[in-house]
């Protein structure tokens, strides 16, 4: 499976958090650029964005529109490329305001952990405690038997993650620094067990949520 088509379908678990917001605000903006290819005209692109603090993942809803908008703003002349086939948007202030909405749209708030069911890639972004950790993985494992998951600890050791979740290797640390759309690096980690191929999906979606890895 290519990445962009595991990027039709997306989870972020934590997201109304500091630093799960950040990152369902960059994997939307990606999200909402392939959206406009044209060989993804017909395509459908989701980001499940689940949190268990019902308020706070309202927050998220006006976060998410407030720094799409923001970004669409500066980079107005590099996005009239990606709407060339769009011949009815022409005005920037046009394209600007079709872009926040379709960064907007990508992201599906909910409570629900089985919301997440059958994403392709699972970003965690949870408490730093390996016992809640194994618990939502457990959960995860079963929702996504064909998901890569990016945790973004700082502390736990990726290895124990995996062993603990029995996720074979399907487990890679994705270390954003605070705020994520800001800094520019993230680490990408890798466990004892982290499979090739994940550790390689990891790198490149560094690269396109323009990263230095």
């Amino acid at each position: 499976m290519d990445l962009n088509k595991r990027l039709t379908l997306v989870s972020v678990v934590g997201a109304a958090g500091k630093m799960g917001s950040g990152i369902t605000l960059l994997v939307a903006q990606e999200m909402a650029r392939l959206s406009l290819l044209p060989e993804n005209k017909d395509t459908t692109f989701r980001l499940i964005a689940m949190d268990l603090d019902a308020a706070a993942l309202r927050g998220l809803q006006e976060y998410v529109h407030t720094q799409a908008l923001k970004a669409s703003e500066k980079q107005a002349v590099g996005l009239r490329g990606l709407y060339a086939e769009h011949t009815n948007l022409v005005e920037n202030g046009e394209i600007i305001e079709d872009f926040t909405r379709r960064v907007t749209s990508m992201v599906w708030p909910t409570t629900d952990l089985a919301s997440v069911k059958d994403s392709k890639l699972v970003f965690e972004a949870i408490v730093e405690k390996i016992d809640i950790k194994t618990a939502v993985y457990k959960q995860l494992k079963e929702l996504c038997p064909e998901a890569y998951f990016f945790t973004n600890t700082s502390s736990v050791p990726i290895s124990l993650i995996d062993e603990q979740a029995g996720l074979d290797g399907r487990v890679v640390g994705f270390h954003f620094y605070n705020p994520p759309p800001v800094q520019k690096l993230v680490e990408v980690i890798r466990g004892k067990n982290t499979t090739d191929d994940v550790a390689a999906v990891a790198d490149e979606v560094g690269k396109r949520l323009r990263k230095k890895l």
